[in-house]
């Protein structure tokens, strides 16, 4: 991993406000520029994203996406098993209840030592500030996995990508996938008719773990170019790997906003509920598999070669 890789580890790690984000793109933008990149910025959307983007996304046939911001500081972890619907479902389940247990003690306050009428909308108004306070609160000071370790694969191989190999290749570093994938929708709406046939590959989430597993869109799968070489060279003795179809799958990040796509995520493994993904949005966000960023890295130039 080289020495930029660590420089925004340890000097980028928050990217939630505006000025920490315009920081972030200014730094990272000025380092791929001097590697001979061109970069642009995509403004849009009522939230006022900005997605930093290299290279030419008209040329380009397949491209590599991370999200950069970061979320806010929460109590619980979100908790993602991807192939276990059950337990995906329980966990969301029983998140939702305790988010929405502050506005009940509320409202419930205010029905028996208030007045009665003012409790629905007590519960309203605590509500709303609840779901709001879990995107727009206080900024998670550990935010290495999510999503600081997608970021840094990117950069990894941007710089390590042969210039001979760039020209049919972009990469794209999505701002707000905290509040809702939203940089990732204005990227689609408008690069509609040049994504029509782009393979889009997503990393979120990948160094807390040694398991990765790849996500795959049906129209990825359709691809036997693109399935042959991600079969190739996803093969290593200490990082086990697995190919996934989105279909059978919950993996909720910017790939599914577009159509082929892949997802690709590290995870941990265990026998009652198989794969799952933790810490995230905690203080404990703080691992990283530096061969994770390596083996990724080295896969991003192995299919940039093939397109």
């Amino acid at each position: 991993m080289n020495q930029h890789c660590n420089y925004i580890l340890q000097d980028f790690p928050i990217r939630k406000s505006r000025k920490q984000k315009k920081a972030f793109r200014k730094h990272i933008s000025q380092i791929i520029q001097e590697e001979g990149y061109t970069v642009t910025e995509q403004k849009g959307g009522l939230s006022r994203s900005v997605n930093l983007i290299a290279g030419d996304v008209s040329r380009a046939k397949i491209i590599f996406t991370a999200h950069y911001d970061t979320c806010a500081a929460l109590p619980l972890p979100n908790f993602i098993a991807p192939r276990n619907f059950f337990v995906f479902i329980i966990y969301q389940l029983i998140l939702s209840v305790i988010i929405l247990l502050l506005p009940f003690l509320a409202a419930l306050a205010v029905y028996n030592w208030i007045d009665p009428k003012f409790a629905t909308e007590t519960f309203t108004i605590t509500s709303i500030f609840a779901l709001l306070y879990m995107i727009y609160g206080k900024a998670n000071k550990s935010n290495v996995n999510d999503n600081t370790s997608g970021v840094i694969t990117l950069l990894n191989a941007m710089l390590a990508l042969p210039k001979e190999y760039r020209e049919n290749v972009a990469f794209v570093f999505f701002d707000n996938e905290e509040a809702g994938l939203l940089g990732s929708s204005i990227f689609a709406a408008k690069y509609k008719k040049e994504l029509k046939d782009t393979t889009i590959v997503n990393f979120d989430c990948v160094s807390d773990g040694n398991n990765i597993l790849f996500f795959l869109s049906k129209k990825f799968k359709k691809d036997d170019t693109l399935m042959q070489a991600l079969k190739n060279n996803t093969a290593d003795d200490e990082i086990n790997t697995k190919i996934c179809s989105s279909s059978w799958s919950i993996y909720p990040s910017d790939q599914i906003n577009f159509k082929k796509s892949c997802a690709v995520a590290a995870f941990h493994k265990s026998k009652l509920i198989g794969y799952w993904l933790g810490r995230i949005h905690t203080r404990r966000d703080n691992v990283l598999e530096e061969r994770n960023i390596e083996f990724l890295s080295d896969l991003i130039i192995a299919l940039s070669k093939i397109v």
